[in-house]
């Protein structure tokens, strides 16, 4: 499975925890393999939720099986009759998986 490009709004977290690790790290340790793990680290999880979801709303929207025509019409339907749905997956794709 090739992921598809990571979004802006993971991108934008990548930067603020970046700015974060950067902020909490002694100067003399800015750019040390320690501080990098420690970036790779608290990054890890929301990168490969979001990318893995970000693939696979490109799989479900990027092909025309009838199948999954029906399924992605009866989703988009359900989620219009569910507020907190869309509220949790827009929170979930503006703050990712740690927010």
């Amino acid at each position: 499975m090739t992921p598809s490009v990571p979004g802006f709004n993971l991108g934008l977290r990548d930067a603020w925890d970046l700015a974060q690790e950067i902020r909490d790290t002694q100067p003399q340790m800015l750019g040390a393999e320690a501080m990098l793990a420690a970036y790779r680290s608290r990054r890890q999880l929301d990168r490969e939720a979001g990318i893995r979801f970000t693939d696979t709303l490109v799989r479900l929207f990027s092909n025309d099986l009838p199948v999954l025509g029906a399924a992605r019409a009866a989703t988009l339907s359900m989620l219009d009759c569910l507020p907190f749905a869309i509220r949790f997956v827009a929170k979930r794709m503006v703050f990712g998986a740690n927010g």
